[in-house]
């Protein structure tokens, strides 16, 4: 599979990258200098969630990104691709079971998954920004799941690459206490300069996660166009959006709620009981929460952006809420067949199906049977 076959009309390069918290797809015409995307694909599966626990893959994680590795291998075969690149980062890299998922991998799909090192990550996700700048200048950062890349450029040359472990997966799953954390990140990231030329005022952000600040950004100015790939936002746009985000919307949410909340960034042992609600300001936990809940409601169903991932809470058991548009995804027909997941229109329906959900145990041993029954 990952040898080169020939394919007269198009230079079709495959690549798959094995992360922490997902894993993505991508197919693109390499017959010019700027690549033309055919597929592009992400999954979410958080592979990393419980290494800081475990030193392991996350069992069920595994096993879900075989069977999406499964059908990635068969896509590229349809596609007759020149070439198939298949590599992972940060949780495969580190997980004591690393090597041994890499040769399930080959055994099951036949691709060859390539693990790279930290500086690898880096040197790419640097040589990512040249192919679109190739005479650029300044930081690129780029965030994972687990780890967290830096590259200096200087006018269309990489001249120091490394990566850290600074990702919200590690630094979130490590450390409890908000002052610990941030002494933690502070010095990190004073490793992780060390040596590099801050003159040049151009940071190029790499990663989800950024592409998700960007998106927000753009909704807090009413950007009109959704073109995140090339946006740019200076620092103070930045701080306004953070602050947007964090603050505006929290604070909203907390003042509609009839009892007492707490942040989970100022969480701690003393005051960890005097709150019935605790909201999750931080990224990188939600598999990890699944795993605690008893009923979960899942978003993207209400509008038209696409259903967020039922199969997380789903295989932890949990009964799961979402709203009327999941017509386009077979897993929620399939689920809601078998009484697994509750599909609601508005929230009155919502309310109903929650106070259900709470105080008729029965009701909640059919939900998981159902779900359980269809993932297995």
């Amino acid at each position: 599979m990952t040898e080169n076959v020939i394919n007269m009309e198009h230079n079709l390069i495959g690549v798959i990258d094995v992360g922490s918290n997902s894993i993505r797809f991508v197919v693109y015409d390499n017959s010019q200098r700027w690549p033309n995307y055919f597929y592009n694909e992400k999954i979410m599966l958080g592979l990393g969630s419980e290494l800081t626990e475990t030193g392991k893959l996350h069992p069920k994680g595994r096993i879900r990104a075989l069977k999406a590795l499964e059908r990635f291998g068969e896509i590229a075969k349809s596609m007759n691709l020149n070439r198939l690149v298949a590599i992972a980062t940060e949780a495969v890299r580190i997980a004591l079971d690393g090597k041994d998922f890499c040769e399930s991998v080959y055994e099951i799909t036949g691709i060859k998954l390539k693990i790279i090192t930290g500086a690898e990550e880096a040197k790419l996700s640097a040589q990512g920004i040249l192919l679109g700048w190739p005479q650029a200048s300044g930081l690129v950062c780029d965030i994972g799941g687990a780890s967290l890349e830096l590259a200096q450029l200087e006018a269309g040359k990489i001249t120091i690459h490394r990566s850290s472990k600074l990702g919200p997966m590690a630094v979130l799953g490590r450390l409890f206490d908000p002052i610990l954390k941030q002494n933690h990140i502070n010095s990190e990231i004073g490793k992780l300069f060390a040596g590099f030329k801050l003159e040049n005022n151009n940071l190029f952000l790499v990663g989800g996660s950024w592409r998700a600040l960007a998106k927000l950004d753009m909704k807090r100015k009413e950007y009109p166009l959704q073109i995140v790939h090339g946006y740019i936002v200076s620092p103070e746009d930045i701080s306004s959006t953070l602050k947007f985000a964090v603050s505006k919307k929290i604070k909203e949410f907390q003042e509609r709620l009839k009892c007492k909340s707490i942040l989970f960034s100022n969480l701690n042992e003393k005051n960890i009981n005097t709150s019935k609600v605790l909201i999750i300001d931080s990224i990188g936990l939600l598999t990890r929460l699944y795993s605690y809940s008893d009923i979960s409601y899942v978003g993207g169903g209400m509008s038209n952006s696409g259903l967020h991932n039922i199969l997380e809470p789903a295989v932890f058991k949990n009964p799961v809420l979402i709203g009327k548009n999941y017509f386009n995804f077979p897993e929620a027909k399939d689920l809601i067949t078998k009484n697994g997941v509750i599909s609601v229109k508005n929230p009155k329906e919502f309310k109903k199906h929650l106070n259900e959900l709470i105080n008729e145990s029965i009701m909640n041993n059919e939900r998981i049977n159902g779900a359980s029954w269809v993932i297995a």
